[in-house]
């Protein structure tokens, strides 16, 4: 894997990572409204029109997982990237801000636990292959995401393993990579 100068704060390494399932979660939804904004000449004249009030408002379901209780593994050569990930989980001084987004501003993470090795027994997604008929859900996981051209972002669709195991297996371990995209 490629060595990055990880003082630039456009750079985003790549690594490999794998997730695991140690509970089941669950899934609710709930009704929020959704606003938009519009942009470029016309959001001062259409910002305007609404008298202060928000622009376009759109009742809007939103799912959402209950009791997320998951591991990560990630594989990375480069010392500094483990390091950084382990600081920063641990509240050591990180140049960058951030608890991990979990997909809105409400929803905030328990606890995280670092771990050199892992300790639970879970299930592991891996990403199928085209020719695949997996034996369990599947779901998408994005594993790229690239603002600046939104064609390159992937969302690879993922099955769950049948056994579980405290390691992850090989087949679950993904390769993240962002040549050329930024966060």
């Amino acid at each position: 894997m490629k060595d990055y100068d990880l003082s630039k704060e456009d750079v985003i390494p790549s690594l490999k990572i794998s997730v695991g399932e140690i509970t089941p979660s669950y899934k609710s939804t709930i009704y929020q409204q959704l606003h938009t904004y519009p942009v470029g000449n016309a959001s001062s004249l259409l910002a305007e029109g609404t008298k202060g009030a928000k622009y376009h408002i759109l009742p809007t379901r939103r799912e959402f997982l209950i009791d997320l209780n998951i591991v990560v593994g990630v594989q990375t050569e480069n010392v500094s990237i483990s390091e950084r990930i382990r600081d920063a989980l641990n509240g050591k001084s990180v140049s960058r801000y951030g608890l991990p987004f979990a997909g809105d501003n409400n929803y905030l993470i328990d606890t995280i636990e670092y771990h050199e090795n892992p300790k639970e027994v879970a299930i592991w997604y891996y990403p199928i292959k085209d020719d695949e008929i997996p034996e369990s859900e599947t779901c998408r996981l994005t594993t790229v995401i690239d603002r600046s051209q939104n064609q390159r972002t992937k969302a690879p669709v993922f099955a769950k393993t049948v056994d579980h195991s405290v390691a992850s297996p090989e087949e679950s371990w993904v390769l993240i990579t962002h040549e050329g995209a930024r966060s």
